[in-house]
């Protein structure tokens, strides 16, 4: 949020044990079986104003990025699925620091190569991503905060 309490970016989470776009749109970007678990949260429409700089942009997309991971260390989550353009999985979720583990096969939509993956969460996750963009305070709300200092081990499940 900006000054003005205007929306800089947005994300969208929800576990898989509800209806989820890659269930009801894109199955076939998942080789086996589509995830229905409370560990397992589909991230959508992941996004940032497009009118700001490049630097704004980059800041704005680093703290949806952290704030995705303090929620899903926070509440046991133990990744993210998301279908995205392969460059945006590769320069901008991998690079933050955040591990990606491509689902099948890649699929051409409008201009992108898009394709369907895990996004690794983690206290290890957490730490990489904060060391990578140099911010070490929450983004979040207090009550969903993640202090920079813990240790505390999330919540596992096999995928």
């Amino acid at each position: 949020m900006d000054e003005r309490q205007q929306a800089l970016g947005t994300a969208r989470l929800i576990p898989t044990t509800r209806p989820y776009m890659v269930k009801s749109l894109w199955p076939n970007l998942v080789d086996g079986v589509l995830p229905h678990s409370d560990a397992i949260w589909e991230a959508s429409r992941f996004g940032c104003d497009k009118d700001l700089n490049s630097a704004d942009r980059r800041r704005v997309i680093q703290h949806l990025i952290l704030g995705c991971q303090e929620f899903g260390v926070a509440s046991g989550i133990s990744c993210y699925l998301g279908v995205m353009a392969t460059r945006i999985f590769r320069n901008v979720i991998a690079e933050s620091g955040c591990p990606v583990t491509p689902l099948g096969p890649t699929q051409r939509l409008h201009e992108h190569r898009v394709a369907a993956a895990y996004i690794d969460v983690s206290m290890s996750t957490l730490e990489e991503v904060r060391r990578r963009t140099g911010i070490r305070s929450s983004v979040l709300e207090p009550k969903l905060a993640v202090p920079a200092p813990c240790r505390r081990k999330a919540v596992r499940h096999a995928i």
